[in-house]
């Protein structure tokens, strides 16, 4: 009969080895994403150690209550994509597996199995995929120290299962040296993994769903949230040359701030077509050069201030007063462009000057943002007269009030609000953000952009930009022409908080660039005529055969010929020698030697035939036969019954 509860003192528990691996994983997804079913979890796996109570599998109780627990947990995730301070669809669906495994955890150590055998399996299974889930986040306070400490504790767990059907265990599994060789491996693997964790998730995502993974930093609708979207990517997105270090490559600029979020998103834009002569491709200044290497090829980073843009044979699009330059959806196009640089102030075709009713939007400050926002701006603003007094107002009240922080804890409310009246921590979207707001509650028309700042030296007077250079920065109209405001604390910008790269990655960019120059090298010999291949192949087998024939010139005839009299000869000298051996009683078993045979046997007269045979078989052919015919005519003629000579 199935009964809900059964009594299991006999049956195996959760290995206790098992518990602290997940504890550290249970604790690693609590400190990214907490949940209440974290530490009931770690309740109930506390409890199944001193509880022998165990729950059937089969009872219809116990299934319709599992089946209500994920049904819990799946609808607090839907509640958490509809919500306006959601995280991406992608990291909740992590966070959501994360609490499945960890239910699951504790059920299954309450689970009764009648079969017996060690739940260790089923613990590391589950344990791991939690502290994947946790790994999923871009605070890295914490898991580059939990990750040793994780796989130190499954050391130790697997050292404990590692009994191998009776098979002793090797001495670097005892003792405390298990432990430390799990820790170090522990270590070793999330060095690499957190190096290449790029490349790592983009062929997971195209081994799971075929396509590629935008792993450019940016996003078509930026939401202030904990984290600045893909911080920490060493993808590299684009090189440049001729470039000044410290170049704001703009993307997009947002108009409308709404619950924490940059509208309108780029899905929704208007574009319209450009001509190409509207990005004055052939305007005066100096060429700089820029290929698109990763992330989205269709978009076009550029300065504000470029006072044109050459993109040859491309048709383009673009929302003029807010971008993106992009070019149209299909096309094929190469992935370098020039940009002409005049000056730091150039209003060039980035630049449009603002309409009444852009100029309006540009001033707009929702309802939703505090009333003391407004009276803070004119406290920061002061006696300032000129825009660009205010405009140097805010950014250097910004630098100077707030800290820069990898990750924002926001309070209640508006996010920007809390930010400036709490003078709250945080990262480039807050600071860029309100920058915005703040000149626009002081009648400076402003908009909110992103894009990348180039700083990283990438060979003789260029630049590489990778994802880890994304940045979010504040744009305002003052004197007739658009100006960048940067409101985040030195710190705080990409080239402040760039961390070093990983060893060996720039030598395997390095050998990357080369393979991909080979690549387009051996491209275009594929375009040389037909005739010079068939010339240039004719040619290497010429050389092939000549340099064969002179390296192993072939015998002559009479070579030829006295090689095969010769191994005839041998043949039939050894077949007499074995006769002679089988004929005393001491015939050579299959699979030995001569040589061994007569040491075994102590046939030392026959030790000088075996020694010529062995020079004329495996020797040079000037060595006479005729010798070793008299040896073996000589063992021939020794009496019958002289069985040891």
């Amino acid at each position: 009969m199935n009964t809900a509860l059964s009594q299991a003192n006999t049956l195996p528990r959760l290995p206790q080895t098992a518990l602290p691996m997940a504890f550290v994983a249970l604790a690693a997804l609590y400190v990214t994403n907490p949940h209440w079913i974290l530490p009931v979890s770690a309740v109930l796996l506390v409890a199944s150690q001193f509880s022998a109570t165990r729950l059937d599998n089969e009872a219809p109780m116990v299934r319709v209550g599992r089946y209500v627990l994920f049904a819990l947990l799946g609808f607090g995730t839907y509640l958490r994509f509809t919500s306006e301070s959601a995280d991406s669809s992608d990291a909740n669906f992590a966070y959501f597996v994360g609490q499945l495994c960890a239910a699951e955890l504790a059920i299954q150590a309450w689970l009764r199995r009648p079969s017996g055998g060690s739940r260790l399996p089923v613990a590391v299974l589950l344990s791991t995929m939690v502290f994947l889930a946790a790994s999923n986040t871009f605070d890295y306070r914490f898991i580059p120290w939990l990750t040793p400490l994780f796989f130190g504790c499954l050391g130790m767990a697997l050292r404990d299962y590692a009994n191998f059907d009776g098979i002793k265990r090797h001495a670097l599994m005892s003792g405390g040296l298990s432990l430390l060789l799990a820790i170090g491996a522990g270590a070793g693997l999330h060095y690499g993994v957190y190096s290449y964790r790029n490349e790592i998730s983009q062929w997971g995502m195209r081994f799971l769903e075929g396509k590629t993974v935008e792993t450019s930093g940016l996003s078509t609708n930026p939401n202030l949230g904990a984290s600045f979207n893909f911080r920490g990517s060493l993808t590299r997105m684009l090189r440049a040359e001729n470039l000044p270090a410290f170049s704001y490559l703009r993307a997009m600029t947002f108009a409308d701030y709404q619950s924490g979020r940059w509208l309108p998103v780029v899905e929704r834009r208007q574009m319209e077509n450009v001509l190409p002569a509207t990005l004055r491709p052939n305007a005066a200044g100096k060429r700089a050069r820029i290929e698109r290497l990763g992330g989205d090829k269709e978009l076009v980073f550029a300065p504000l201030h470029a006072a044109g843009i050459d993109i040859p044979g491309a048709s383009l699009e673009w929302q003029r007063e807010l971008g993106p330059l992009r070019v149209v959806a299909g096309e094929e196009t190469a992935p370098i462009y020039s940009v002409i640089l005049d000056g730091e102030t150039h209003q060039g075709p980035l630049c449009a000057p603002p309409d009444a009713a852009w100029r309006a939007r540009f001033l707009e400050v929702s309802p939703e943002v505090d009333e003391r926002i407004r009276v803070l701006a004119r406290q920061i603003v002061g006696d300032a007269k000129t825009a660009r007094e205010k405009v140097s107002a805010v950014e250097n009240y910004l630098i100077s009030h707030h800290a820069y922080s990898l990750n924002a804890r926001p309070g209640s409310g508006d996010k920007v609000s809390d930010f400036l009246l709490n003078k709250r921590s945080a990262h480039c979207e807050y600071f860029a953000s309100a920058a915005v707001l703040l000149l626009r509650c002081v009648g400076v028309p402003s908009r909110y952009a992103i894009g990348y700042l180039a700083h990283e030296a990438g060979g003789h007077n260029a630049l590489v930009v990778r994802g880890r250079d994304a940045h979010a920065w504040a744009e305002s109209y003052v004197e007739g022409g658009w100006i960048t405001v940067e409101a985040t604390p030195g710190g705080g910008r990409p080239e402040g908080r760039a961390e070093s790269l990983p060893l060996g990655f720039k030598w395997r960019e390095k050998l990357t660039a080369w393979l991909k120059t080979a690549r387009e090298w051996l491209a275009h010999l594929r375009t040389l005529p037909l005739t010079l291949w068939l010339g240039a192949v004719a040619l290497l087998f010429a050389w092939l055969i000549l340099r064969s024939w002179r390296t192993h010139p072939k015998p002559t005839f009479a070579e030829e010929f006295r090689y095969a009299t010769r191994d005839a000869e041998l043949a039939s000298i050894g077949a007499r020698f074995e006769n002679w051996l089988a004929k005393r009683g001491l015939p050579c078993p299959p699979g030995r030697v001569w040589a061994a045979h007569a040491r075994i046997a102590d046939l030392h007269a026959a030790q000088p035939f075996i020694a010529a045979y062995e020079r004329a078989r495996f020797g040079p052919p000037t060595q006479d036969i005729a010798d070793l015919k008299r040896l073996l005519q000589e063992l021939e003629n020794r009496p019958q019954n002289e069985a040891k000579p």
